[in-house]
């Protein structure tokens, strides 16, 4: 079995330009890995549909899209990921860098008001289709305030505060850090580049 690394953060921590150069640090030391996201933008998958539906949904039509129909698409381009890309990956004992997880669809649900009890089975077939597959690590990208967004301040708030407390409740199952986006960047991605050799 490879190794899943799982980046994780409210928009605009970032967390997907410290991925770039993680990737790019691991490319230079001749380390083999694929970087995927969720749900991801790669054409001619379900993910880049559910993408650009989420981003630009009168492009199909869409008037509203409410808050649990967005989750259970994202939930539903996820499972097609892990079936067709990811896990054969991991089966054949590569190193993925994954730019979210189920974490995402819990925080943004949540802050969205989508309640519990709807949101956790759709979170629980993702879990079904990792089956025995956990991250080795989980990175949690934080800092005090969105870089260059301009995101309700409030919501940005509460996604951090969401995303803190799961980060606490998953450390029981799996190895977390949280890393602070506060130093340049190259200095996050050798931090990380540490904690990823470690493994």
């Amino acid at each position: 079995m490879g190794k899943l690394i799982v980046f994780e953060g409210p928009d605009g921590v970032g967390k997907t330009s410290t991925l770039a150069l993680v990737s790019k640090a691991l490319a230079t030391r001749d380390l083999a890995h694929a970087v995927i996201s969720f749900p991801g933008r790669e054409a001619g998958t379900l993910g880049r549909v559910v993408y650009d539906i989420h981003h630009q949904p009168t492009t199909f039509g869409i008037k509203r899209l409410s808050a649990a129909a967005k989750q259970a698409l994202h939930i539903s381009a996820h499972l097609d990921a892990i079936e067709t890309n990811i896990r054969p990956k991991l089966d054949a004992g590569g190193l993925v860098l994954l730019d979210r997880y189920w974490w995402s669809t819990w925080v943004y649900g949540i802050v969205d008001g989508i309640p519990e009890d709807l949101l956790r089975p759709l979170i629980e077939a993702e879990k079904v289709q990792w089956g025995d597959i956990r991250p080795r690590l989980a990175l949690l990208i934080d800092r005090q305030e969105p870089i260059n967004r301009n995101e309700d301040p409030e919501k940005w708030r509460r996604w951090r505060h969401e995303y803190q407390v799961l980060a606490r409740r998953e450390q029981e199952h799996y190895a977390v850090e949280t890393v602070r986006n506060t130093s340049s960047q190259e200095e996050i991605a050798d931090t990380i580049i540490t904690l990823i050799q470690s493994l």
